[in-house]
Order: structure tokens, then sequence, then C-alpha cells
């Protein structure tokens, strides 16, 4: 778990933690130096219920949420290695009922599915996902569009291989769930439960774009060409890991056209659209296809706007 300025919701994940039906071999918890409540509260925590096993690390100077993230698993020993952000509640079984599958079928990665709860712990019904949920496990299949496949990190738990790899790439910038997540499908081993694990918490101030109203045309063209550069980066560590096979890097290397593809076309003002139609398969779906010609032309806020009332209507 990492923590910063915390306090108000704090707790309520602790002691979701604290009481879950499968007990923790270990909770690392890192704190980027809050200027809150943060700290006093974890540790009164540790000493009140007298958990030996829970270590609380301060940062001597603030991170930020991706490094300390890194800090973090790198300070972790187990062979199943969950994530945890602060405002979240777990549901009780959430290590049981991962670990288990975890160790029965050998897996690298494992996402569980949520249920969206408000600042006071309430369902968010505005914001749920209107289905019921099939307790099915699948796998996810390694395809182009892999950079957008959505692995949650609270919802997570991978494998000491995992988490392994992610640290010897060493490039906190990819934070550590899309990566690790990309890791896994990668080498065959990332899967989901269609179950909720947790209830996560939409508020003022998560880090997660989730909790905006809506995601596509709320970034900036800039942000969007430094993620880009982020992947680009991220392909070309992998390949260099010894255990990428010939398979792995031929996949990599046609990521990497794709993405450094979109980038000249994003940067360059006399790039055309037309350029794009040969990478299409290396997008997610449509929106994401025609956002980069929004994200170019500066109406990808209009297009969101729209997006998000559409949305609205048919809710």
């Amino acid at each position: 778990m990492t923590t910063y300025n915390g306090c108000h919701y704090i707790l309520e994940q602790l002691d979701s933690i604290y009481l879950q039906t499968r007990k923790p071999d270990e909770v690392i918890i890192c704190d980027d130096r809050s200027s809150d409540d943060t700290i006093q509260i974890i540790n009164s925590f540790i000493i009140e219920h007298n958990l030996s096993n829970w270590i609380l690390q301060i940062n001597e100077y603030n991170l930020g949420w991706q490094k300390n993230f890194y800090k973090a698993i790198g300070l972790a020993k187990g062979d199943i290695i969950f994530f945890s952000d602060q405002d979240d509640i777990w549901e009780l079984n959430k290590i049981e009922k991962l670990s288990s599958l975890m160790v029965r079928y050998n897996l690298g990665c494992l996402v569980g599915g949520r249920t969206i709860i408000n600042e006071t712990g309430a369902r968010n019904s505005k914001r749920e996902e209107k289905r019921d949920f099939s307790n099915k496990l699948t796998k996810v299949k390694l395809n182009k569009s892999f950079y957008d496949i959505k692995t949650l990190g609270c919802c997570m738990c991978v494998s000491r291989k995992v988490a392994d790899l992610y640290l010897s790439i060493n490039y906190p910038e990819g934070g550590h769930d899309s990566q690790c997540g990309r890791i896994a499908v990668l080498f065959d081993s990332l899967w989901k439960l269609d179950t909720p694990v947790i209830k996560y918490r939409i508020h003022t101030s998560n880090s997660s774009g989730i909790s905006g109203n809506f995601s596509f045309g709320s970034a900036t063209l800039q942000k969007r060409l430094i993620d880009i550069e982020v992947q680009i980066e991220w392909a070309k560590r992998v390949t260099k890991l010894p255990i990428c096979n010939e398979n792995q890097k031929v996949f990599l290397t046609g990521i990497l056209e794709a993405l450094e593809a979109r980038h000249k076309y994003l940067s360059q003002t006399k790039r055309l659209f037309i350029s794009m139609l040969p990478y299409s398969s290396f997008y997610s779906g449509f929106s994401m296809f025609i956002g980069d010609w929004a994200y170019k032309h500066n109406i990808n806020r209009k297009l969101g706007y729209i997006r998000w009332n559409i949305q609205k209507v048919l809710r």
C-alpha cells in the first residue's frame, strides 16, 4: 500500500485488510511524506492490533505515486503480491479468493472486479455498472491493442515472477498496474475474475482518471504524446529482457512501429490522418482511433462532452 494525505479514508481500508478471512503474511506501507494525520493513524492501528508483520516506511522525500509503488513492491517478500490504494475498502475474502485461484491455476496476474462507492461509503448508483457479475474466470488473450487492456491495480494481485520482471525493467514512470498487466499478458498469464473484490471509492482527490465525469478529451495533446513516449520506452526495455523470446520480440516490434507512427502523426502538423489507417488494428476501438485525430486538431474536449452526454441519456 502507498499512502499520501489519506487520513479521511485510510482507517476503513486498514480495517478491511486486517479483517481478511485469509490474513496477509506481511503488509508493506510506504508513506510519501504525508502532511496530515495519515502516519499517526497507521502507527496507532499497528500498535493497537499488535501487528508485527505490518511495516510502515516513511519516504525521505516525496517520490510521487508511481515511484512510491515501485519502492513498496521492491520491499515485498511474498510469492503473491496485492496492490492497495489508501481510500478503498476490500471485500473481506479478497485475499482468500484471489490467492487460492493464483495457486490452483499457477497464474501470473489476476484482476478482480469492483463496486463503486462515494465519499461516505454508500453505493454510487450514478457510476455503478448496470450488470450482474458472472463470477467467471477468463484468460486475457494477447492482441495488438494490449496497451489498452484494463488492469486496475487496486483489484489485482501478481506472482513473484511478474513482480520481479516489473522491478527488473526499472521504469516506474509507466505505472505498476499497467506494466504488470502487460507483462502477464505478454507471457500468457493474465486472467480476470468477474467478481467484485473491492469497494472502489470515487471522490474529488482520486489519482485515477475514473473519478472524472468523462475521460475522453479530458487530457491534452502533450499528455497524450508523453503517454506514447512512455509506452515506447517500456516496449524497448521489455525486448531486452533475457526471457523475451523471438515471437514476443516480433510482436513488440510491431507495437513499437504503431506507437512511433502515432507519435509522428500527433507531433507533425503535415502528417495526415490517413497515414494511421494501416495501424487501426492497434487501437482498442473506434473512439480511441478517432481520438488521435480529435486531440491533434484540439477538438477532443468537445467530442468528449458530446460522448458523455450521450452516455448520460442512455443510462
